[in-house]
């Protein structure tokens, strides 16, 4: 199988984009079932290629071949640092670290400035790999990365420049299973049963997003026309990116989207603008500035929960109920604050959210900075269900069976599904 041979050209961003597919149901209510089409993403890379000379030759040639076949490539968003072990002659390595594709066995991608060789590694304690082969030449500041395969797209474009300079945007869909995959890890924070996201936007630029309400209108062609809203809550969209700096939290980022499962599951989200200002408070209550959070967010069936800010340190609460005296709003929590309420305080509302689309891209910058875009949109603020946690204690075929049948998603699914959740537990357990 060929090697892909050329690095990316870092002035565009290097993508890696992860892509599920979700099944919605939406009831009239405004009410979602969704299931998981995909439990494991597709993946697809894309990068540009800017090559001169001699090496415009190479491409130009390859490029003529190299979509009649699979190739191997590196996944250039993940790395770890060959800090020791790199010189001719050497049969060990030494990262800098280990990470979760390092596994032993695996054929995996030394890179460094010049070029790209697969090597065989096997752990043998500590950071240190040792390779089934012999290093042919030196590497310069070497980083080793997963191995992956995959097939160009059957259409690509190019630019020549000149006579001997060639731009080709290159776009590889991975082979599924051709790589260890990303581990999505554990929910760093869970509220009232869903992850709580709090990654901050990026600020730099405006964040667009919008409002939406489903009403629908009968026009009998004279007279008055009749409008229902058979949902009775707004729905709120916002298109934003994440920043990050290191590999850590580049995985960080991905990672919650795989435990999200694309458009699947709901978490928490903080709203992004401050517009609860505290005026004072007792152990279970906040009192707000003005009469709005009142009289709009009463009975508004997506702001039920609020984060409280100070001093580095959060808390989430329930709000259980809304009272105003003509001058200010008076939030009821379900749980005592740890300290008094007061203007030192930041509150906003925390809104049930998914994402809005089953696709999302990783553009890395750099081999460490990462801009990632997030689209999400809020849900109404539900209660979680005995379904919503029935399917991680279940084993393979019993989620596998509901997942199948389409009974394995996220909101109020009712007592039908939890007694199909029963079956199954008992089924699976006499079966063994």
């Amino acid at each position: 199988m060929t090697l892909w041979p050329f690095p990316p050209n870092w002035k565009t961003p290097y993508t890696l984009s992860f892509e599920f597919r979700t099944d919605i149901f939406t009831s009239r209510s405004g009410k979602e079932q969704r299931r998981a089409g995909r439990q494991t993403p597709r993946r697809t890379i894309k990068f540009s290629v800017l090559r001169g000379d001699d090496d415009f030759r190479k491409l130009n040639a390859l490029m003529r071949s190299a979509q009649r076949a699979p190739l191997a490539l590196p996944v250039l968003a993940w790395h770890r640092r060959v800090v020791a072990g790199a010189m001719t002659g050497s049969s060990t390595i030494t990262l800098d670290s280990l990470a979760d594709w390092t596994l032993d066995g695996t054929t995996m991608i030394l890179a460094d400035r010049t070029g790209y060789a697969e090597v065989v590694c096997h752990l043998a304690g500590g950071n240190v790999l040792t390779l089934t082969s012999p290093l042919t030449r030196d590497w310069i500041e070497p980083k080793l990365h997963p191995r992956a395969t995959g097939w160009l797209d059957p259409t690509l474009s190019d630019q020549v420049f000149g006579r001997r300079v060639m731009n080709v945007p290159v776009t590889i869909s991975v082979d599924p299973g051709s790589f260890a995959p990303e581990f999505p890890g554990d929910p760093e924070e869970v509220f009232n049963g869903r992850e709580v996201m709090l990654f901050s936007p990026n600020y730099s630029g405006a964040i667009p997003g919008g409002f939406h309400i489903a009403r629908e209108s009968v026009d009998f062609g004279y007279g008055r026309i009749a409008t229902y809203l058979p949902v009775q809550f707004i729905t709120r969209t916002k298109q934003f990116q994440i920043l990050g700096g290191t590999q850590a939290e580049r995985q960080r980022i991905v990672a919650f989207f795989l435990r999200m499962v694309g458009q699947q599951r709901e978490f928490y989200m903080p709203a992004m603008a401050d517009d609860l200002p505290i005026v004072g408070g007792t152990s279970t209550t906040a009192v707000i500035a003005g009469t709005l959070a009142n009289d709009v967010y009463h009975a508004d069936a997506t702001n039920r929960a609020v984060i409280v800010e100070r001093d580095g340190a959060h808390y989430f609460r329930r709000i259980t109920g809304t009272t105003g005296d003509g001058m200010n709003s008076t939030l009821t929590t379900d749980t005592a604050w740890p300290w008094a309420l007061d203007a030192s305080s930041t509150m906003r509302w925390l809104n049930v959210c998914r994402f809005a689309v089953d696709q999302f891209d990783l553009e890395c910058l750099t081999d460490e900075v990462t801009r990632a875009q997030i689209s999400v949109l809020t849900l109404e603020d539900l209660a979680v269900s005995l379904i919503d946690d029935a399917l991680p204690g279940l084993d393979g075929a019993a989620a596998l069976g509901l997942s199948t049948w389409g009974y394995a998603g996220f909101g109020v699914l009712g007592d039908t599904f939890e007694r199909i959740v029963d079956t199954y537990t008992t089924a699976t357990e006499s079966f063994g």
